[in-house]
């Protein structure tokens, strides 16, 4: 199945999406079946990178073009993205 989410490469989105996670700990008493819904994850980046399944978004940029925080982000676990206008 395409994925039709476009972002623009450049730009700066909030983007909210489901995360997994895992737990390094001993569950007891059958709580191992609480919890059963994934972590949903809220983060503020530019576009620095774009593919049908992945979008790459950077927390600092330079004038130079450097990138630094990256994060790639599967575009099948984004909830909503949205523009932030107005930030050069």
């Amino acid at each position: 199945m395409e994925n039709i989410l476009q972002l623009k490469v450049g730009s700066i989105y909030y983007i909210e999406w489901e995360d997994h996670w895992a737990c390094s700990g001993w569950y007891f008493n059958g709580s191992v079946k609480e919890d059963l819904e994934p972590s949903v994850i809220k983060s503020i980046g530019w576009v620095v990178g774009e593919s049908e399944a992945i979008v790459r978004i950077a927390g600092t940029i330079a004038e130079s073009g450097g990138v630094n925080q990256t994060m790639n982000i599967i575009k099948k676990c984004i909830i909503n993205a949205y523009e932030l206008k107005g930030i050069e």
